[in-house]
């Protein structure tokens, strides 16, 4: 996951939202809450109310990064029909590390 900071939420250009849409079959009514489900946010919050989302925010974390694992090999399968099951697990894993985020993932599956 990409971090981002509070001030920095725009490094999503707006057009890479129509084509996740697109792809995902769903329309998402609050972009902010994309943003905020892709990041990782570093806060200049105190010590104690970052302690206090933290647990919030692993658990968002987690079920962010199911759904992208979802997503992703739900479009490998699609393309891959003929593969076999120890490539497409590999396929996956390779695009859903946790070195990018999920537009930067889904441009590795297919090109726009």
């Amino acid at each position: 996951m990409m971090k981002a900071t509070r001030n920095n939420r725009d490094f999503i250009e707006p057009g890479k939202f129509s084509i996740l849409e697109r792809e995902l079959k769903y329309k998402f009514n609050d972009k902010a809450l994309l943003i905020e489900a892709l990041t990782k946010t570093v806060a200049n919050d105190t010590k104690s109310s970052q302690q206090q989302h933290q647990k919030t925010n692993e658990r968002l974390e987690f079920l962010g990064d199911r759904a992208l694992e979802l997503a992703v090999t739900s479009i490998v399968l699609e393309q891959n029909p003929k593969s076999k099951k120890g490539e497409l697990n590999n396929r996956v894993s390779n695009l859903v590390r946790n070195d990018g985020t999920f537009i930067r993932c889904s441009e590795e599956v297919k090109p726009w």
